[in-house]
């Protein structure tokens, strides 16, 4: 009976071993997936199907050396969105700031803007959740994207019903 039982376990160790070498992302079998995709995938998936997210996530981390700069700058803030998923908000609100100063795109630099007014103000920093608040909103009708500027919508009006600001939140959340 043992031997058995350990023929059955060493044949489970030698077909889980072989299924990890034929589905392993990235492996030379297989062309490499295009990083832009990727990151939109990745994107589209962060908060509805986490566990596809954050394979995603390790793979475009696995093959930074091949990402262009903007990718890397959507990878970072990615990082940063996960950050303060799981909750370490300073940790996020520093990679956010880092790709609204640095990341040179409009619209990465909007969404991380945006993200952090959320952030500032759950943590109940209104003084420079405002400021910020009051910079999206001036440049809300200069927004194109549509994702964006739901992101922007939803994020000012979450940001003013912290702060009990409630006729202006509404009027955002109806806009969005």
């Amino acid at each position: 009976m043992i031997v058995l039982l350990r023929r059955i376990c060493l044949w489970f160790a030698i077909v889980a071993i072989t299924w990890c070498f034929a589905v392993q992302p990235g492996s030379a079998a297989g062309p490499r997936e295009d990083p832009t995709k990727l990151l939109a995938q990745a994107d589209s998936l962060r908060a509805r199907h986490r566990a596809q997210f954050l394979l995603i996530m390790a793979q475009l981390h696995r093959e930074t050396a091949v990402l262009s700069e903007k990718e890397l700058w959507y990878l970072r803030y990615l990082d940063a969105w996960d950050t303060a998923f799981n909750g370490n908000f300073t940790k996020a609100e520093k990679g956010l700031r880092q790709v609204i100063d640095h990341s040179g795109d409009s619209i990465l630099a909007t969404r991380a803007s945006s993200l952090l007014v959320k952030l500032l103000s759950t943590n109940r920093h209104y003084e420079e959740a405002f400021t910020l608040a009051n910079h999206l909103a001036s440049i809300l009708p200069g927004i194109k994207d549509p994702r964006t500027r739901f992101e922007v919508l939803t994020d000012l009006s979450v940001s003013l019903s912290f702060a009990d600001q409630i006729d202006p939140a509404i009027q955002y959340a109806r806009m969005a």
